[in-house]
């Protein structure tokens, strides 16, 4: 796990973009949805909307742009799943659906008759199932942006995927401001004790004025 940390504007989603590009170029062969990166973004209203933070990781992973209309979003995740799970796609769509809002045949409907605790449960199992087989293909890595906006449950779901995914060529990387007060810190503060030197923080500081000076004669080509 990398936890990157900075105030706005001082250079996280560069960093990023740097690295996947870089991810993109060690496996120009793979196709587009391979290339080993899926994300999810929170926003800035989004500590009160439930799971919104996993739901677009979870379009990421399943390869589902916004632009799919409501009608086809069943269909594509069917088809996407099948593609990557087999035969165990059936175990998982009915759980992928429920939480995309998706509609769901009477016997999915009945599946989905439990606890909020164990729905959960079962939603951490399936996205650590796609997260394996997303990994089948080449190393993988899962960025969550601005988690400082992110909904507590959404820190739940992703506190418990994350050991899940400890025996697999994952790379996570949190990314967002240094908000102790904010739900996200608690996928800065809970990993610390759990990962130990597994976990790389970086936090991006204001350049000094020498280093503005440098960057500006850079950028213009002038001294």
């Amino acid at each position: 796990l990398a936890v990157l940390l900075g105030e706005p504007g001082i250079g996280k989603s560069r960093l990023l973009s740097e690295l996947r590009n870089r991810v993109s170029r060690a496996a120009p062969d793979r196709p587009a949805e391979e290339r080993g990166w899926v994300e999810g973004r929170c926003v800035s209203y989004g500590r009160g909307l439930p799971y919104h933070l996993v739901l677009d990781l979870l379009r990421s992973m399943i390869d589902i742009p916004l632009s799919v209309t409501e009608a086809n979003v069943r269909p594509a995740l069917e088809e996407r799943l099948q593609a990557l799970l087999g035969a165990e796609a059936d175990d998982v769509v009915p759980y992928l659906a429920h939480l995309l809002g998706l509609p769901l045949s009477p016997d999915e409907a009945d599946l989905m008759q439990s606890d909020p605790e164990r729905i959960q449960g079962r939603y951490v199992a399936v996205i650590s199932r796609v997260i394996r087989a997303l990994t089948a293909s080449g190393p993988l890595v899962v960025v969550l942006e601005d988690v400082h906006w992110a909904d507590p449950v959404s820190v739940d779901v992703m506190l418990q995927v994350m050991p899940l995914t400890t025996p697999m060529p994952v790379l996570m990387i949190f990314a967002g401001r240094a908000d102790t007060d904010a739900p996200g810190w608690r996928l800065v503060a809970q990993p610390r004790t759990l990962l130990g030197d597994a976990l790389t923080e970086i936090r991006l500081q204001p350049l000094a004025e020498s280093e503005s000076r440098e960057l500006v004669a850079n950028l213009l080509e002038i001294e």
